[in-house]
């Protein structure tokens, strides 16, 4: 009788457990994919441009056009802004903003600015589900690989044989990564990116949500594993085991520049040097110390030194 006791308090404890970490899992999964909604404020143009992050005055002289494209994964409508460089140029900087983010973040900590002031024209576009893309969720580079692709053909027939290189921040990094190890050594050489830069990117998805869910909840990684095996793909819609970074990273074949925060507290710094590991391609990798995620250019000096120093020794583009 009292085996019989301990056994069913046993498989309580066990199962009141098991709930625990079901349910932490998918109210995971349900707010950052299933029920994900876009910030209403603080990443459009009227947002930033009532700061002083950029020269207003400036941009608005600058010759641009709005584009629009059909994605080929479901048809949504991309919407995204060519910005031309004043001195006519065929090098042109694809910029992927993070998530919540809008194509409007190229505007922080003047980094249009130091874009163009480089010589490159800039693409930058709102992601699936934000702004005014179309789009109900986002699948954090499962679909948005694709996507990029996308702009990166339409940059190539605008500028054909022109050089193209991608920036991608935080999650707009990880699309950017899975592009350059999944899609881009297979393209055509016009089409092709000759170089890539990521900020802050998580080296894996499954990895970044059960830090989350550790730092959050304070509940092992096991917790979000054991959700995502059973509730993965039929909630989502996608498979988030499928969308890693660092296996990606060992198939790139041009130079690239990694970028992170010391003082991230979103994406683990160790990420990136997870990343940076991986890849056998021509390669640097800063770590910026004191700001926190994303914040990289808000240390100017250090970042856009080494900024120069990889396009002129890595990537032979000279200024």
């Amino acid at each position: 009788m009292r085996l019989r006791k301990t056994i069913i308090i046993a498989l309580i404890i066990t199962a009141t457990i098991a709930a625990i970490w079901f349910g932490v899992g998918l109210i995971v999964m349900k707010n950052a994919i299933i029920s994900y909604q876009p910030p209403k404020s603080g990443s459009s143009y009227e947002d930033l441009a009532s700061t002083k992050c950029f020269n207003v005055a400036r941009f608005s002289k600058l010759k641009r056009i709005e584009l629009t494209i059909p994605s080929k994964e479901d048809g949504c409508l991309l919407s995204g802004t060519l910005i031309y460089n004043p001195t006519p140029s065929a090098k042109t900087i694809i910029y992927s903003h993070m998530i919540t983010g809008s194509r409007w973040d190229v505007l922080k900590g003047g980094k249009i600015d130091s874009l163009l002031a480089r010589g490159f024209n800039v693409l930058t576009f709102d992601q699936r589900a934000h702004g005014k893309s179309e789009g109900t969720v986002p699948s954090y580079g499962f679909l948005e690989k694709h996507d990029l692709d996308q702009w990166i053909d339409t940059v190539a027939t605008i500028f054909p044989n022109g050089i193209i290189g991608v920036e991608g921040v935080s999650t707009g990094a990880a699309t950017a990564i899975l592009h350059a190890g999944e899609i881009n050594p297979e393209k055509e050489t016009y089409r092709k990116v000759a170089f890539y830069v990521f900020e802050c990117s998580y080296s894996d998805l499954a990895k970044q949500l059960a830090y989350k869910i550790n730092q959050h909840y304070y509940l092992p990684n096991v917790a979000l594993s054991t959700s995502l095996k059973i509730l993965d793909h039929p909630f989502n819609g996608f498979n988030i085991y499928n969308v890693s970074p660092v296996k990606a990273a060992r198939y790139i074949s041009v130079p690239v520049l990694f970028v992170h925060s010391k003082a991230d507290s979103y994406v683990p710094t160790q990420m990136s040097e997870e990343l940076y590991k991986a890849v056998h391609a021509p390669k640097m990798l800063l770590l910026v110390p004191k700001v926190n995620h994303a914040e990289a250019v808000d240390s100017p000096t250090l970042y856009w030194n080494t900024y120069d120093s990889f396009l002129k020794t890595i990537v032979k583009i000279k200024r």
